[in-house]
């Protein structure tokens, strides 16, 4: 054997354990937990109104490598807008009709990419997502500032909010009395997801 083969070989070797002494990335699919909160705030001419999402699914995937904080790689969540309680019957009503319930019957979010901030803030990480969000049939692209916990049991939270124009997606803002009473075109949507790990699909 000559030199440059040997040489060669021991390059070889030497790559192989290297490789084998990496740590390896793995990616683990979460169902979110009912634990998960999705609500929405708005206002109108006669006070401030709150509905919030009584079901709520959807998968996150996290990858886990070197990173102190895993990174997102896929996910999807879905709210049916049956299930969305304004603590009020007659708007309840009205906001399903609003959002076009007969024809989408759902909120629907899906994931595009995300980058997380190196640093974590008081055991949080930052995450700006972006992805695609659907209502009322319309459908816009969205950055969504989110913060990352994990706890020590392994669970995982995902908190945040983003505004929403209700126009920008064909949606009329509800009225009362013969349009005496008028919601606002602004609201905010507010989550909780929590990543629970006996629910993943690993």
């Amino acid at each position: 054997m000559n030199t440059v083969t040997r040489e060669f070989l021991i390059v070889i070797v030497a790559f192989t354990l290297l490789s084998g002494l990496m740590p390896q990335s793995t990616t683990i699919a979460y169902k979110i937990s009912p634990e998960s909160k999705v609500w929405v705030e708005g206002t109108s001419t006669i006070h401030d109104w709150t509905c919030g999402a009584t079901e709520i699914k959807g998968t996150v995937e996290l990858t886990f490598g070197t990173d102190m904080a895993p990174a997102i790689s896929a996910a999807q969540v879905t709210v049916p807008i049956k299930k969305m309680d304004c603590d009020n019957s007659t708007m309840d009503r009205k906001l399903q009709k609003a959002l076009k319930m007969k024809d989408t019957p759902n909120l629907l979010f899906e994931f595009e990419s995300a980058t997380t901030q190196d640093a974590a803030v008081a055991d949080s990480f930052e995450v700006a997502t972006l992805g695609y969000m659907m209502i009322a049939g319309q459908t816009r692209r969205i950055t969504v500032t989110q913060y990352l916990t994990e706890r020590v049991d392994g669970t995982i939270i995902f908190r945040g909010s983003f505004p929403v124009s209700m126009k920008d997606y064909g949606v009329k803002p509800p009225t009362a009395l013969l349009g005496t009473i008028r919601t606002g075109n602004e609201v905010t949507v507010f989550f909780k997801f929590v990543l629970d790990p006996s629910r993943s699909n690993s």
